[in-house]
């Protein structure tokens, strides 16, 4: 029951984390540093506790000890589904609320003895519903749709790899051998299944210290 609790309220947090992603996606670039870090940070324990629901789960091929294989893409898939329908619910009750507020403003009803063409053009102001989703979504369909499917590292490159995987000789460790995007053919995060550990990785700094901070503020443990 403790685990099934602890894959609940995992969950909860998955599908805020993912709804913090949607938010940021379309503003990506002009991110702050500050902003850059903090979704980075949510992006990883998006990932982090998505690999644990599937090691508690066992709804994923898992290794000897227990941990994800891989990390797929399709884990993300569902909740990217729910978002959008939750998008979406947003906006055909955004859509009502204009046509009944629109409704609401009009003047009324011409009488019977007033004149028919006044009468023909005041019923044809009425709003049409159709009207404002069509131009609504002509809207929304113009502006690119930068959100990704998966959780994503905010601190690098929007083309870079997605996840690198621990090499023979890494499967001891708990952090890629290079913590920054230099290392690993600069993918965005680092994953060792022997351990069931992701990591994110952290761009160049003007020194190894301060590369080494930054790699511990985002991923909440000193490199080693």
């Amino acid at each position: 029951m403790r685990f099934l609790r602890g894959a609940i309220d995992c969950a909860v947090v998955v599908t805020a984390i993912g709804a913090l992603g949607v938010a940021l996606a379309a503003h990506r670039e002009g991110l702050s540093r500050a902003t850059a870090i903090a979704a980075t940070q949510a992006a990883l324990a998006r990932l982090s506790c998505e690999i644990g629901m599937r090691e508690s789960l066992g709804t994923t091929e898992l290794n000897a000890q227990g941990h994800p294989i891989r990390i797929e893409r399709g884990w993300f898939a569902a909740l990217d589904e729910a978002l959008d329908g939750a998008v979406d619910g947003a906006v055909d009750g955004a859509v009502d609320g204009a046509v009944d507020a629109a409704h609401d403003d009009m003047p009324a009803l011409p009488s019977a003895d007033q004149p028919f063409d006044n009468a023909t053009n005041s019923l044809t102001e009425q709003p049409d519903k159709s009207l404002f989703t069509s131009t609504l979504n002509a809207t929304l369909n113009a502006t690119p749709n930068t959100t990704p499917n998966t959780p994503i590292n905010w601190l690098s490159n929007a083309r870079a790899p997605w996840i690198e995987y621990a090499l023979p000789g890494e499967l001891s460790r708990d952090h890629p051998r290079v913590p920054t995007f230099r290392g690993g053919r600069g993918a965005m995060f680092w994953y060792n299944p022997a351990r069931g550990v992701i990591r994110a990785r952290v761009p160049e700094s003007a020194s190894d210290e301060a590369s080494r901070a930054l790699y511990a503020e985002v991923n909440g443990v000193d490199w080693e």
